[in-house]
Formats: structure tokens, C-alpha cells, sequence
């Protein structure tokens, strides 16, 4: 418990001077459902058959490669979910993978980490509270799209499992991305690498799976940006799916805890690559008027 020392300390610092963050994302996250929920009314108005006005949408190979598999569609909470819960899920990912960078290898590499460390706290206590900051910031953002869903009349039941998928897309990139900032000293580093894990990889996956056609496909469920998706909400909710999540978070954050322990404060795993000075190349010399040195080939660096 050592290692951890301090941890709820630094988790109300994180949360206080992280507020802002936390509200542009979750006030943008909410906002999506309400704001397609409108085009349901637009697309079948009162007394079309939704069937017989959706099924061109729902069966277009192109849509559901890039929205998803059309679970039910006919209903307003079925529809909304299918044309805006893929992307949803994708900026919930986002918002968890840049909040684990921001609070850990941006912090690191700052300095500011090491200002922290120097105080009566655990070796581990900035990443686990960061890691807790993360999951409290998903279901928040779960919590507050289920409850604007639930008052703009989308039921009660679709509208919880909406909210659960945002949370659940949300923990499946907070801890790899935990983990993989611990193999990169630099933020920008880390965070492309999450943000190529989860577009260059989720989701070329999901858009791939979900083009094949089949809705409950094996490898549909290797794909963890799909389990929000796969949790069904307004079509059959299937609650289960939210533990595949949890159980993915806390296995990467254990490994992210591990990799924090072999490594150096200030470095990665993965040791950065030495640029070679600049050189002179013009023939007036150093630009910018810096000096010169000589160099054993001949060339003069600045």
C-alpha cells in the first residue's frame, strides 16, 4: 500500500485542475445522441411505416461499415444509437486516451511528476490516481448522455445501456493507453501511438467486421471498440458486455503499474532516438547568427 500512498490526495488536485477538460468533452459526448434523435421524426414522420422508410439505410453495406450493425433501427432510440453511437464510442475513446497522457507522461515530462514525487507520496500514486481520475471521467460521461437520453423521451432502459456503451468505449482505451505511456518518454509520442491503436486499429477493425454483415461474428468480439456497440442499447440491452470492459482496464492498468516499476522516472521503455546536430549547410554560414564549431567530417555545426 505504500506505492499507493497519497493517492486520493492527488486525485482531487487532478480533478480540480482538470474540470474544464472533463466538461467540454462530456457536454460533447451528450450532445450527440439528442441531436440526431431529431432526424428519427424528419425521416419517418407520424404514420409512415419506419420499415418501409429505414430499411434502405439500414441495409447499405457502406453505412454499416462506418456506423455499425442496424440492431433496431425502427425505433427512435434504436435509430439514434446506430447513426451516432459508433462515433460516440470513438470520441469516448479519445477523451479517455487523452486524459491518461495528459495526467501521466505529460505531467512526467513537464516536470511536474517529479515536484510531486518529492512529497509524501507512493511511486505509484500518480498513475493510479490517474487511472481512477479516467474511470471516474467515463462513467460520468455514461452517466450525463444516459440522463439527457432519458429526457428527450428515448426510454429509460435504451437510454442507461447508451450511456453504458460511452463508458464502456471509454475504459477500453484509458488503460492501454496508461500502458502505452509508459513505454514512451514523449507525450506526443504516447498519445499518437493511442490515438493509431485506436483508429488505425479499432476501428479500421470494427469498420471491417461490421462491413462483413454478420452481427454476432467471433471476430466482432475481439474488438473492443465494439463492445459498447455490442451491449445493444434499445435492442435487447445485453449488460454483460460492460464486464468484458472492466476486465480489460483493470488487466492493462495492472500492466501499466508493472511497466511503471521496471522503468526510469523521466524515461520510457523504448529508448528515444539521438538526432544528429543541425549543420551549416549554406554558404553564409550559421543561419540565425549562432556559432560555428567544426565537426571531424569537415562540416561545421551550429
Amino acid at each position: 500500500m505504500r506505492t499507493v500512498a497519497g493517492t486520493w490526495t492527488l486525485l482531487r488536485t487532478a480533478v480540480r485542475r482538470d474540470l474544464l477538460f472533463w466538461i467540454c468533452w462530456i457536454v460533447v459526448l451528450a450532445a450527440m445522441p439528442p441531436s440526431t434523435a431529431v432526424k428519427y421524426d424528419q425521416l419517418v414522420p407520424a404514420g409512415t411505416d419506419p420499415h418501409t422508410a429505414l430499411a434502405p439505410l439500414a441495409s447499405n453495406p457502406s453505412l454499416v461499415a462506418l456506423l455499425g450493425p442496424a440492431f433496431n433501427p425502427w425505433t427512435k432510440g434504436g435509430f439514434t444509437f446506430w447513426r451516432v453511437g459508433g462515433f460516440t464510442a470513438m470520441f469516448a475513446g479519445m477523451m479517455a486516451g487523452f486524459a491518461i497522457i495528459r495526467a501521466t507522461r505529460a505531467e512526467e515530462e513537464d516536470g511536474r511528476l517529479e515536484l510531486i514525487r518529492a512529497g509524501a507520496v507512493g511511486r505509484h500514486a500518480p498513475l493510479m490516481s490517474a487511472l481512477v481520475e479516467s474511470a471516474l471521467g467515463c462513467l460520468v460521461a455514461g452517466l450525463v448522455t444516459a440522463l439527457v437520453c432519458i429526457g428527450d423521451g428515448l426510454g429509460v432502459r435504451g437510454s442507461l445501456a447508451g450511456g453504458l456503451a460511452v463508458t464502456v468505449c471509454g475504459l477500453v482505451v484509458a488503460g492501454p493507453g496508461a500502458a502505452i505511456a509508459q513505454v514512451f518518454a514523449s507525450a506526443r509520442t504516447a498519445r499518437g501511438w493511442t490515438l493509431g491503436v485506436l483508429f488505425g486499429g479499432m476501428f479500421l477493425l470494427r469498420m471491417m467486421t461490421d462491413a462483413a454483415g454478420d452481427a454476432d461474428a467471433a471476430l466482432r468480439w475481439a474488438v473492443p471498440l465494439e463492445w459498447g456497440i455490442l451491449i445493444r442499447p434499445w435492442a435487447g440491452e445485453r449488460w454483460w458486455v460492460a464486464a468484458l470492459a472492466v476486465a480489460l482496464f483493470l488487466v492493462t492498468s495492472a500492466l501499466a503499474l508493472r511497466l511503471e516499476s521496471i522503468r526510469d522516472h523521466g524515461a520510457g521503455l523504448r529508448t528515444a532516438r539521438l538526432r544528429p546536430p543541425a549543420t551549416c549547410r549554406g554558404p553564409s554560414g550559421c543561419p540565425g547568427g549562432c556559432s560555428a564549431t567544426g565537426s571531424s567530417d569537415g562540416r561545421r555545426a551550429c
